[in-house]
């Protein structure tokens, strides 16, 4: 079923969305704002979204980046709250992430401080042709957790 675009407002339940097949269209945005219960989502790259902003609450909210094929940038904004963020973006694919503040960040295989408070995996270093994920981290005092997935 192709998506447009989502808005998904949560409460204090835990939440899972999973995205298993690429999206037909291009999502223009997801936003999201998330309560006080754990929220994971997966399977983003077949959204096929070209933004998604986000607002964390106080649980867990885990982003994996995974799918099919990255069709375009993807432009990611998550105002962080009390609770961690963990994001995870298959090696390959190229992105990097801006964290704005002095949240504690930490970083799995793959990932560099590059510059300030800016962290990139190997594949944007690299500068490998195709598509990137650009995401900004603001706000929020819960520990920051990017890792590469295979």
């Amino acid at each position: 079923m192709p998506v447009t675009a989502l808005t998904a407002e949560l409460g204090d339940a835990k939440n899972a969305f999973t995205c298993d097949e690429p999206n037909p269209v291009v999502m223009t945005h997801w936003d999201m704002r998330c309560g006080t219960g754990d929220v994971t989502v997966e399977g983003i790259v077949n959204a096929a979204c070209r933004t998604m902003n986000i607002e964390a609450g106080s649980g867990t909210l885990t982003l994996r980046f995974g799918g099919r094929e990255l069709p375009h940038d993807v432009g990611v904004t998550i105002q962080a709250g009390i609770g961690p963020v963990v994001v995870s973006v298959p090696s390959y694919i190229p992105a990097r992430f801006t964290v704005v503040g002095e949240p504690p960040v930490v970083t799995g295989e793959g990932y560099v401080r590059t510059d300030g408070h800016v962290y990139a995996n190997t594949a944007y270093r690299d500068g490998t042709a195709g598509f990137v994920i650009d995401v900004s981290i603001s706000g929020g005092t819960g520990i920051i957790y990017l890792d590469a997935v295979p």
